[in-house]
């Protein structure tokens, strides 16, 4: 069972390139004050998981702008940013590149939602949903070269499947720009590994987020 102001990423870790073997990774955000563990739901054997991973994972929401590979303006979003990376927000100041070159080990699971300040419910793929979709990094600078040589890049995502009506849903129940703000919702979706990989699997991840608002989000260079 899923609590407020929990998320739980299980993430293969073929994601980080450690092949052959694709075992699981899971990853728990757990803001309890009574230090307790959190569980999910299994994504490849729909058996219950629990973390053993400890430290507060890194929950923030902010408006950004999308640039393409060479750093040309394709549009805007707004995201909501999950990691086992605590005070990102200040580590993507630091490193504007951080999705795109990564400076350390992390995982990181993005949603993207489209930019015109709107909750509700989103469908990736549907008509007037446009701008919404999700994304998976594993990235270790270890792994850096063995990722350019499978894949052409440091970075290779789990995207998260778009054809509508198949695959799952963002919701947003409150969003907020201002410093100090939160942004809270639902996640439930499925993922394709990069097409390197060879994998036909569609991975599920599901989750809610109580997220603090990055208001310096604008400069990061996303996947």
């Amino acid at each position: 069972m899923q609590r407020h102001g929990e998320s739980v990423l299980e993430v293969p870790s073929c994601a980080r390139l450690e092949l052959p073997s694709c075992s699981s990774l899971t990853l728990t955000g757990c803001k309890r004050s009574t230090g307790g563990t959190c569980q999910s739901l299994g994504s490849g054997s729909g058996e219950i998981v629990t973390s053993a991973l400890t430290g507060e994972v890194g929950f923030i929401s902010g408006r950004a702008t999308l640039t393409d590979a060479d750093g040309g303006t394709t549009g805007s979003a707004e995201l909501v940013i999950i990691s086992d990376r605590p005070r990102l927000c200040d580590r993507l100041v630091q490193y504007p590149d951080y999705f795109r070159n990564p400076p350390e080990a992390y995982v990181a699971l993005i949603l993207f939602l489209p930019p015109d300040n709107r909750v509700g419910t989103f469908l990736a793929g549907r008509p007037g949903d446009e701008g919404t979709g999700s994304e998976i990094i594993g990235a270790d600078p270890t792994k850096k070269q063995a990722s350019i040589d499978l894949t052409g890049r440091p970075v290779a995502p789990f995207q998260g499947l778009n054809a509508y009506p198949c695959c799952g849903y963002i919701s947003l129940r409150d969003w907020s720009e201002a410093s100090g703000g939160e942004s809270t919702g639902s996640f439930n979706l499925y993922y394709g590994a990069p097409p390197q990989l060879n994998s036909t699997t569609a991975f599920p991840f599901y989750g809610q987020f109580k997220a603090t608002v990055c208001t310096t989000l604008n400069g990061t260079l996303l996947p």
